[in-house]
């Protein structure tokens, strides 16, 4: 592993793969914790007050949902790569091998290999918003200055509709 490597989907059991290619890294970590170990009922049309959708948020359970709805999936629990994640996150943070071998209870010796090559600290692993990309269909978010409000702030436009109604590639500004 280099030092400059990404959290990537590789490391996931397909299930949360697909879910990760669909609506992100970040959901399919939180898919995992939430619902890790056990059968879970997909509808094709995820209600607000389905479980899924107050767990993930409803952009991202009918996001699910579009490609894995009206199936039963056993979700794994995933313990190995959410300690590799864990890790390899509060390491970027600045947090030295014994903080987080205590927060995650792992030993000083796992933790190590986990983080092998992530430097404490690193800014050049940390996830900017400069970064930011459709869920859907994996095109970078330019950003773009409000029509309101302070011109000197920046926003990103969030695209996770379903039908890709709202992703569109943004001009560079000149």
């Amino acid at each position: 592993m280099s030092g400059a490597e990404e959290i990537t989907t590789g490391r996931l059991p397909e299930v949360l793969r697909e879910v990760a290619d669909l609506a992100g890294i970040e959901v399919a970590v939180a898919l995992a914790r939430t619902f890790g170990g056990r059968r879970r009922y997909f509808p094709k049309v995820p209600a607000p007050d389905h479980p899924v959708a107050k767990a993930l948020g409803l952009r991202a359970a009918r996001l699910i949902c579009g490609r894995m709805g009206g199936q039963e999936i056993t979700i794994p629990r995933s313990t190995i790569f959410l300690n590799w994640y864990d890790a390899r996150r509060l390491r970027r943070d600045g947090l030295s091998a014994g903080e987080i071998a205590k927060r995650l209870r792992l030993s000083e010796r796992t933790v190590f290999r986990l983080t092998e090559g992530v430097e404490r600290g690193d800014p050049s692993l940390r996830e900017d918003d400069d970064k930011k990309a459709c869920p859907v269909c994996g095109k970078p978010l330019r950003p773009r200055r409000p029509s309101e409000g302070d011109p000197r702030q920046l926003t990103f436009v969030e695209a996770l509709d379903a039908d890709h109604a709202n992703c569109q590639r943004y001009p560079e500004e000149a």
